[in-house]
């Protein structure tokens, strides 16, 4: 057997199968002076946290140990939602604005944008917010059992 990094392991009994342990990923834990120092005044904290959960559920979802019906779809719902939020976060991948053209509809641009005024990225932005939450609303019910 091959070492490899010990990490915390949960026994879990699944109804008529023998005693299994799966991996779980380290916690981190945050003194009361790191949580204190974080920027919790704006959504962009809250958007890491979901990044950083769907993340987790997608390795959740993709491992063996797995038993539920639909994990591999599920598992590509949520990394639809992790592209989305990095949209959303301004992170990812970074398009100049005449390769956007092509990939942002402009003709609903005054849904987003009243006055008129938007940039691509802007507008990507925001679109990539409204799609997000309607996802979400939609599908994350259907995740779990």
């Amino acid at each position: 057997m091959k070492y490899r990094l010990k990490m915390k392991q949960k026994a879990v009994k699944v109804k008529g199968q023998k005693r299994r342990v799966i991996e779980q990923t380290p916690r981190v834990y945050y003194s009361n002076e790191e949580i204190a120092q974080m920027e919790d005044y704006d959504y962009g904290f809250l958007l890491d946290m979901m990044y950083h959960k769907f993340e987790r559920m997608v390795a959740f979802f993709n491992s063996k140990y797995t038993h539920i019906v639909g994990a591999k779809k599920v598992a590509k719902q949520i990394e639809v939602a992790l592209r989305l939020l990095n949209i959303v976060r301004g992170k990812g991948e970074f398009y100049e604005d005449e390769e956007l053209e092509g990939m942002v509809n402009l003709r609903n641009a005054r849904r987003y944008s009243p006055d008129g005024i938007y940039t691509l990225h802007s507008l990507r932005q925001d679109k990539a917010w409204h799609v997000l939450f309607l996802y979400l609303e939609h599908r994350m019910k259907n995740w779990w059992d």
